[in-house]
């Protein structure tokens, strides 16, 4: 079994890909789905009994969701032998343009989750933006 788990499937320079690495990302990636979805059902259970709307609930979950997903792509990537620091030092020049494109777009995200946390628009308020009067019908991120 040791020699099976062993076994590498290919080698490139130092990286090298064997049996046991594909084993425990796929172990982790399965551990994740697992979390993922227990959390949404615990969640459910302990938002419904405190009266939490579904919208927050949808936008509390989703981004406890993102947090989970992003560590374990980057445990993955890890496992796997990627080295994300090469990845993300090639890749600076494309994250600095694309932060600068998406400012206002994060800057409105950031309030919006503000908004979320501080639950001071709820589902059915009425308000004003612009002049133009609406009522609240759903809260998402």
């Amino acid at each position: 079994m040791k020699e099976i788990l062993e076994y590498k499937l290919f080698e490139i320079g130092e990286y090298s890909l064997s049996v046991y690495s594909i084993v425990l990302a796929v172990l982790v990636y399965l551990l994740t789905r697992g979390v993922v979805a227990l959390f949404g059902k615990l969640f459910g259970r302990m938002a419904s009994r405190r009266n939490i709307d579904e919208g927050r609930q949808h936008s509390f979950r989703l981004l406890f969701e993102y947090l989970i997903w992003t560590i374990s792509i980057i445990t993955i990537l890890t496992l796997l032998g990627i080295k994300l620091t090469l990845v993300l030092a090639s890749s600076a020049a494309l994250l600095v343009g694309l932060g600068l494109g998406l400012q206002q777009g994060f800057s409105d995200m950031l309030s919006g989750i503000i908004l979320l946390f501080e639950g001071t628009i709820e589902k059915g308020d009425i308000i004003e933006v612009d002049g133009v009067v609406g009522r609240i019908e759903e809260i998402h991120l």
